[in-house]
């Protein structure tokens, strides 16, 4: 049954209504807290890529909490990768939040040493001021 609701919250997220879209992403971020539907959520993985980008901040912050909670080591190098790309665009507001969580999930799930430097040496160069101390 929760795999049903996931499937039908994942054709919420392309709609142009806002409203729904918002929806959406919420309501996948907190099934995704309560139960184990990582993997039909890891489906809407583009789209829920293509919500960062959204005029709407809110959107852009919900689209940011469901990748952080649904990555994976199957797929942290893809969330990373758009985060890092996601960060050279991004406003002001969201850098420090954007950069804090790239920072987690590299740390968290990276193949290897190499990896993980460039990471975080590609924050530290897109993101400036907002790179905290402890990363």
């Amino acid at each position: 049954m929760m795999c049903q609701c996931v499937a039908l919250l994942g054709k919420f997220i392309p709609v142009r209504e806002p409203n729904i879209r918002y929806l959406g992403l919420e309501n996948m971020t907190r099934m995704m807290m309560v139960t184990n539907v990582q993997d039909i959520i890891k489906r809407h993985q583009a789209q829920i890529i293509t919500s960062l980008k959204d005029p709407d901040i809110s959107m852009r912050r919900r689209a940011l909490d469901l990748l952080y909670g649904m990555c994976d080591v199957s797929n942290a190098k893809d969330i990373v990768e758009e985060l890092l790309q996601y960060l050279e665009t991004t406003d002001f507001t969201m850098r420090e939040e954007l950069t804090l969580k790239a920072a987690i999930l590299a740390e968290k799930f990276a193949p290897d040493l190499l990896w993980y430097s460039d990471v975080i040496l590609q924050l530290i160069d897109k993101a400036g001021d907002f790179v905290i101390d402890d990363i």
